[in-house]
C-alpha cells in the first residue's frame, strides 16, 4: 500500500513540475512585441571582444554571421561562450509602459562564429532609455 501512494505521489510532483516549467516558458514569450517598425536599441556584454560583439550586433539585425561550415562544429558540435544582450523596443504600445526590455542569453561558438540567442526575460518598462 506504502508503493502505490508512494508512487501517486510521485506522479502529481512530476505533473505539476511540468506544468511549471511550461508556464514559465509560456510568460517569457507573451511580451514580445508585435511585428512593426520600432525603434530599437541593443546593448551587448561590453567584455567581450570587438569582433564577437559585431557579431552579436549583425546577428539581432537579421544578418548572416556563421562562417563556412567547421568540420569539427559537425563533429562534436559548438563550443560555445555565454554572454548578455539587452534589446529595447521603443514606444511599441500607445499606453504607459510604453516600452518593451527583452533580455537574452546569446550563445557565440568561438570555432565557427555561430551566434543563437534565448530569451531570458521580456518585460514591459516606462522609461526605455538603458
Amino acid at each position: 500500500m506504502k508503493k502505490i501512494v508512494s508512487f501517486c505521489f510521485v506522479c502529481v510532483f512530476m505533473f505539476a513540475a511540468m506544468q511549471m516549467s511550461l508556464l514559465h516558458a509560456s510568460a517569457v514569450e507573451d511580451l514580445v512585441p508585435p511585428d512593426g517598425d520600432y525603434e530599437v536599441t541593443i546593448y551587448i556584454q561590453q567584455d567581450l571582444p570587438e569582433e564577437v560583439q559585431q557579431r552579436i550586433l549583425a546577428h539581432f539585425n537579421g544578418e548572416e554571421t556563421a562562417q563556412p561550415r567547421n568540420v569539427t562544429c559537425d563533429l562534436f558540435g559548438h563550443s560555445n561562450t555565454t554572454s548578455t544582450a539587452t534589446k529595447f523596443f521603443h514606444n511599441v504600445y500607445p499606453t504607459s509602459p510604453k516600452c518593451v526590455k527583452n533580455i537574452y542569453n546569446v550563445y557565440t561558438c568561438t570555432r565557427c562564429g555561430n551566434v543563437e540567442e534565448e530569451l531570458v526575460s521580456s518585460t514591459r518598462i516606462s522609461s526605455c532609455h538603458g
